[in-house]
């Protein structure tokens, strides 16, 4: 439950622009090496790594990113989503 309430509260940060997305028409999505600089957080590297990197690369291409709508978490102990902003399509 908790992962829930947090997740959505990270959906109303990102839809009211208190934390940055990249959306919209001027969105520009490209290539994200999935490393410390985007995702400082091991455990939610590794999940998008299993979750989404479906060629295994350590790089969400492009394809990858708008292939992703949203984001499951169940008993999963992230401390920073730093770098969700990238995910374009969430």
């Amino acid at each position: 439950m908790r992962k829930k309430i947090v997740m959505f509260g990270i959906a109303l940060l990102l839809a009211s622009g208190v934390i940055g997305c990249s959306r919209g028409a001027a969105a520009v999505t490209t290539d994200i090496a999935i490393t410390t600089e985007h995702f400082p957080d091991e455990v939610f590297r590794e999940y998008l790594y299993n979750e989404f990197d479906t060629n295994k690369n350590h790089i969400l291409e492009e394809s990858e990113i708008l292939a992703i709508h949203e984001i499951v978490l169940d008993n999963v102990d992230i401390e920073s989503f730093r770098g969700i902003g990238l995910l374009s399509n969430l």
